[in-house]
């Protein structure tokens, strides 16, 4: 399982908490499992509180939408276990994404982002569709308007 962190600042030592929000890293790759779903746990940052909301997105490079899409409100117990467990459903296809991970605070505000590539390889011949399943999901517009409305209400409210 793949453990993700958001960049975390060190008072005690400036240089390094300047250079950990600029580290590259290599390409992740992850294989889906049966159920066409991957798993990623990730370490709740200390800004994190009851009520927040942690989401994931996988975008093709060159895709203005995320393919894949999660979120979840934080509770009081993932607070206390210090992390939370995301999974991407319907995994169909073996291609490089754009990760962006973000954690969003009351009215939307974002608290944190990580942004990072990865690999994500099917289980089998990957997930395929059927009509029930088709019909519920989302067409994913819903998640890009909502991360981009949450990005400019945060963006409009720090001016003020």
């Amino acid at each position: 399982m793949v453990q993700l962190t958001f960049a975390l600042p060190s008072f005690e030592d400036p240089i390094s908490a300047a250079l950990s929000h600029s580290m590259e890293f290599e390409t992740l790759s992850q294989q889906a499992n049966s159920q066409h779903q991957i798993a990623l746990q990730c370490v709740l940052p200390e800004a994190a509180h009851e009520g927040d909301i942690i989401s994931l997105s996988a975008t093709l490079p060159n895709a203005r939408e995320a393919q894949y899409y999660t979120e979840k409100k934080l509770s009081q117990l993932d607070l206390e276990q210090g992390r939370v467990t995301l999974r991407l459903s319907q995994i169909a296809h073996r291609r490089g994404f754009v990760m962006q991970m973000i954690l969003h605070g009351k009215h939307g505000t974002l608290k944190n982002s990580l942004q990072f590539d990865m690999h994500i390889n099917q289980f089998g011949n990957g997930y395929k569709c059927t009509s029930n399943s088709c019909a519920n999901r989302s067409n994913g517009w819903g998640p890009t308007i909502r991360l981009f409305s949450m990005v400019l209400f945060s963006a409009v409210e720090s001016n003020f």
